[in-house]
C-alpha cells in the first residue's frame, strides 16, 4: 500500500512524522516518510539521522550525513552518541 505525503510548505508537518518514527526507533518507516518530503529541511535530517544511529545504522547515517547541505551540531551529536 502506497501512501502520499503531503505537507505542502509547512516544516513542522514534513518533520513530525519523521520524528515520531525516529523516536519510536522505526528506521525503515522513517526512511519511508523522508522519502516523501518534496523540500527536505536540517530537522528533517536531523531527525532521520537520529533514527538510524539510535537503530545502530551507522553506515546508513554516515551517508545521509554526506547528502545534509546544512549541517549544525545536532548531526554532529547524533553521530557521535550513535
Amino acid at each position: 500500500m502506497a501512501t502520499h505525503f503531503a505537507s505542502g510548505d509547512d516544516p513542522f508537518l514534513a518533520f513530525a512524522p519523521v520524528s515520531f518514527y525516529a523516536k519510536n526507533r522505526l528506521p525503515a518507516e522513517a526512511w519511508r516518510m523522508f522519502e516523501e518530503i518534496p523540500r527536505r529541511d536540517a530537522a528533517v535530517y536531523n531527525a532521520l539521522l537520529s533514527a538510524y544511529t539510535k537503530g545502530g545504522h551507522i553506515d546508513a547515517a554516515d551517508k545521509l550525513s554526506d547528502q545534509m547541505t546544512e549541517r549544525n551540531m545536532v548531526p554532529w551529536t547524533a553521530m557521535v552518541s550513535g
